[in-house]
């Protein structure tokens, strides 16, 4: 299906191309002449070229080649399991004919006209720097599929690498039946009481049910390559006195000291996922076990040897999303540098659920984050980390459309040329109106990158968006506005013109709400949402219908 999926979309961009409609043809019937060899096949078994196979629990073997030499045009790459390499080599090459999909479904793709299309003998490999390159969001199943294809078309990958630990999954190892009949198999409570959905973590009783557990899973789904398992979202902890003997007493970011419920369980956490991995691998040796780094779990534990079959999923809910790991002026992101890098020294498998809706609680405003990006993907990749699942929103003005694209490259290559990606992106989105509109993104840009506030909701915006700001920003949107020529170019000016206005909207709206005047603060927010309705009405991708 993915063989044919990309066949299908090579043949359809192409028709649209050159206005010549290619056959698809199976390998049993070869037509004479010049061939475009999709996917592996009883075609490519002599051609001169490997194409990347295999397909192991440790989800490395990803990748793709595109191979020309006189009559054949191969497109292939590593399609078992979760990998789409044959449609990255399709999209890859598309790329290099000038398509583009700079956001889902047809609002978004470009395809040059051209009468005739000639390939220069070449050979490309190309594999990911990050093996998991993904994000989550709620949609319609219309507006899913479409962004499903444009993950795949800019090489992120939408499908699971590893099984994810979600919140509360620690449920699923715990037998509640045998409270009754063993206590001390579940956490204490500080009351005395036992919490039937957690562990006691230094009860060898309860590594052994939840090693029983997991060893049934593989059991039932021998395809499976891991398995995963976190305790409740807040701060949960086991008092039993002999798990609190591992604590070392390290209060958690945010935390105050001398509050029992406020500090870093780390040690004792991962020291029963180490138990419970080593009971499993006895009879799995290959399999991996996932649990996450997050709330009081988040610092690394010290003096600890983990697991070399451990994945973990990093989240740093309590951090700034603004500024660059590398920023001096940002304590809270250097903070989780320091321990990204040190959970990728005790950690070979590390991903991050990053929270790249910029603000987890958000007037939709935008916010891009292209100067941040391209300083903290070659740095992620230093550090070991393999790869992201972020919680996310379709609301494409809040991202901004360029800073959602870039990501997108950075995923698969932490050390692309950054300023030709954005410089083809204004191209081709704006046309004449390129200049002038990339000022207006790169004066945002500035401001976040600037700004002194730290934070994650948007409470602390309306110091950002200053008048200044806002003065040339709309400098810059009447010049573009001036210069753009085509109905597209028009429509995309268009589309940043209802942006600002909402963006001027809220600035408005903050200051009547700080001034206690309510009445002006309502009408700017019906404005708002006028402005939402106009946005969803030309794509809702770039508002969705539930923020309108």
């Amino acid at each position: 299906q993915k063989v044919k999926a990309a066949a299908e979309d090579l043949q359809t961009t192409l028709e649209k191309m050159t206005g010549a409609r290619l056959p698809l043809v199976s390998d049993q019937a070869p037509p004479p002449g010049p061939l475009i060899l999709v996917g592996r096949s009883a075609l490519t078994e002599d051609l001169p070229v490997a194409i990347p196979s295999g397909l192991t629990p440790a989800r490395r073997e990803e990748g793709f080649v595109i191979w020309c030499q006189g009559p054949r045009l191969l497109l292939a790459g590593n399609d078992a399991g979760p990998y789409h390499g044959t449609e990255y080599a399709v999209y890859d090459f598309l790329n290099r004919l000038g398509v583009r999909w700079f956001m889902p479904g047809e609002f978004g793709e470009i395809v040059p006209l051209k009468k005739t299309l000639t390939v220069p003998d070449l050979e490309v490999h190309q594999r990911p720097d990050f093996i998991m390159r993904n994000w989550w969001l709620h949609a319609t199943p219309e507006m899913a599929e479409q962004e499903r294809r444009w993950k795949i078309r800019n090489k992120m990958n939408p499908d699971p690498m590893f099984a994810t630990p979600g919140d509360s999954s620690a449920r699923n190892i715990v037998r509640p039946e045998l409270l009754a009949e063993h206590p001390e198999y579940f956490a204490l409570n500080p009351d005395g009481s036992r919490n039937p959905y957690l562990p006691n973590l230094s009860h060898p009783g309860a590594v052994e049910v939840a090693a029983g557990i997991i060893r049934d899973f593989f059991r039932q789904h021998p395809a499976a390559n891991s398995y995963g398992f976190a305790p409740d979202d807040g701060l949960p902890r086991d008092y039993d006195p002999e798990t609190v003997k591992l604590n070392q007493g390290f209060v958690e970011l945010g935390g105050r000291p001398g509050v029992p419920g406020e500090v870093s369980i780390s040690e004792e956490w991962f020291g029963f996922v180490n138990r419970v991995a080593a009971a499993v691998r006895q009879e799995f040796p290959e399999v991996y076990i996932a649990t996450n780094g997050y709330a009081n779990r988040d610092i690394p534990p010290q003096g600890m040897v983990l697991d070399d079959h451990l994945v973990l999923m990093f989240a740093a809910i309590w951090s700034c999303t603004l500024h660059a790991y590398d920023d001096e002026h940002c304590w809270q992101k250097v903070r989780q540098g320091q321990m990204l890098r040190r959970w990728g020294e005790l950690c070979k498998n590390v991903w991050i659920y990053g929270y790249n809706e910029q603000m987890l609680v958000s007037a939709l405003t935008p916010i891009p984050e292209v100067h941040k990006l391209r300083r903290d993907f070659p740095l992620l990749k230093q550090w070991g980390v393999i790869g992201f699942l972020d919680e996310a929103r379709p609301v494409w003005t809040e991202c901004t459309i360029p800073s959602r694209y870039l990501r997108a490259q950075l995923e698969w290559n932490a050390h692309a040329d950054v300023e030709a990606i954005l410089k083809d992106f204004y191209a081709h989105w704006y046309g004449r109106a390129a200049r002038p509109m990339r000022a207006y993104f790169e004066a945002l840009d500035r401001a976040f990158e600037r700004t002194p506030m730290h934070g994650h909701e948007d409470r602390i915006l309306p110091e950002i968006y200053t008048p200044e700001l806002l003065t040339r920003l709309e400098s810059a949107l009447a010049e573009a506005e001036r210069l753009a020529d085509t109905e597209r170019t028009r429509l995309h000016v268009r589309v940043d013109r209802l942006v600002q206005a909402h963006l001027q909207g809220y600035v408005q709206l903050s200051a009547a709400e700080a001034a206690g005047d309510f009445a002006e603060a309502a009408r700017q927010c019906r404005r708002m949402l006028r402005l939402r309705k106009e946005l969803n009405g030309i794509n809702p991708f770039l508002m969705p219908e539930e923020e309108v």
